[in-house]
């Protein structure tokens, strides 16, 4: 079996007719979310002053709690971007 590389176009004969390559965008928040939700919660973290690391985690669990109470935010940390494009289309 010969392994198909990464970096291929549409045209390549060895990928099969009812596959479709899609082209990543070179940074994509959609395949990691998690980036975009250390991104969100550095913003609600920073530039305070913390008494303790209780204090701090306790913090962090408030704004958390969000996405526990209500997992449609979760669609939030994804968006409308390429590859809801590409698919939907």
């Amino acid at each position: 079996m010969e392994l198909v590389s990464t970096h291929t176009q549409n045209s390549d004969s060895r990928i099969p007719d009812n596959v479709v390559v899609l082209r990543q965008p070179p940074y994509s928040l959609e395949l990691n979310p998690v980036e975009k939700l250390w991104d969100m919660m550095r913003d609600w973290l920073c530039n305070r002053r913390w008494d303790s690391l209780e204090e701090l985690l306790e913090s962090a669990t408030y704004w958390l709690k969000s996405f526990w109470d209500e997992p449609k935010n979760i669609f939030s940390l994804i968006g409308d971007g390429w590859m809801s494009q590409q698919t939907n289309g």
